[in-house]
């Protein structure tokens, strides 16, 4: 026999049902977020009273496409990494401790949360015209890049590096995911005005979300500014809900029930999209209130 869990909608698929499974996210007290990273990615918010998805064009930037030396997550992947905010002098881990050969997600986050702390980026992701040159700054093809790992360094014979276009690539993933959460809290909200639509905990799901680091996600904006001790990464959630449906007959049946409970928001339909989007372009977001923790963002310029 083949069995195949129920799609919850067009983008949203089986998958996100064996998240929503897995994670018991319709058991929560408090209202949770649960984060499924990768080109499509799946939002599931929702606690005991209402459930809710969407699915937002996060693009593959996070996996390392479209980045000049993006990779997936393998041998050789810069994937954390961390920068001298006096020096810029960066230093990093890669997977398997080769030489680096490129930056997978994880490294990603950890190169933009950190040059924002090193005020190498503005909160609009422009890199900082003010910044005193320096050996790891430099212009290529008329646009600045900031090298991360020098020649002698990489297993790959030239520079490692972040220019303005991949910036801008990690700028539209996390806006999509700030966005898109947001306009489905407020579309639960229009369903119950008693609603309580204030974030609680965190579900970071996928091999993506189990490795990135919290605190970097929540500076950039990715994910909303709540203790990190509330933020979980459950791992390959979809795959566990999998299993649970191909061994348990009652996980398949409430499979099934779920589905007349789970509110679907098509996300790129909503009249504020494009402005809930444009506004979390910015580092963390163009209102800092939302971010009222990170007080490093007080001295980051803003252009």
């Amino acid at each position: 026999k083949v069995y195949t869990a129920p799609l919850i909608a067009g983008f949203v698929g089986a998958d996100t049902m064996g998240v929503i499974l897995s994670s018991d996210i319709d058991k929560q007290k408090d209202l949770t977020l649960a984060l499924d990273i990768g080109t499509n990615g799946e939002i599931i918010i929702g606690n005991r009273d209402l459930l809710a998805t969407g699915s937002c064009a996060a693009g593959s930037a996070l996996e390392g496409a479209h980045i000049s030396d993006g990779m997936r997550a393998a041998a050789g992947a810069m994937d954390t990494i961390k920068i001298d905010p006096n020096t810029l002098d960066v230093s990093y881990t890669t997977i398997k401790n080769r030489n680096p050969i490129g930056i997978c997600g994880s490294g990603l986050i950890d190169a933009v949360a950190e040059m924002l702390k090193s005020k190498i980026l503005t909160r609009s992701g422009n890199f900082n015209k003010t910044l005193i040159d320096n050996k790891r700054l430099r212009k290529k093809d008329g646009k600045t890049e900031f090298i991360i790992a020098q020649k002698d360094e990489t297993a790959i014979g030239k520079e490692i590096s972040l220019s303005q276009n991949d910036i801008r690539q990690i700028q539209m993933a996390k806006a999509a995911f700030f966005a898109g959460s947001k306009l489905i809290l407020k579309e639960m909200k229009e369903i119950n005005e008693q609603f309580d639509a204030k974030i609680k905990q965190i579900f970071l799901a996928g091999a993506f979300g189990n490795y990135i680091n919290k605190e970097n996600a929540k500076f950039i904006g990715m994910i909303p500014d709540i203790p990190n001790d509330k933020i979980y990464q459950i791992g390959n959630a979809a795959g566990l809900g999998a299993q649970y449906c191909l061994l348990n007959g009652e996980m398949r049946k409430k499979a099934q029930s779920l589905l007349s409970h789970i509110k679907y928001v098509e996300i790129s339909l909503k009249k504020e999209f494009q402005r809930e989007y444009a506004e979390a372009m910015y580092f963390p977001h163009l209102k800092l209130d939302y971010f009222s923790s990170l007080k490093e963002y007080r001295d980051i310029p803003k252009r």
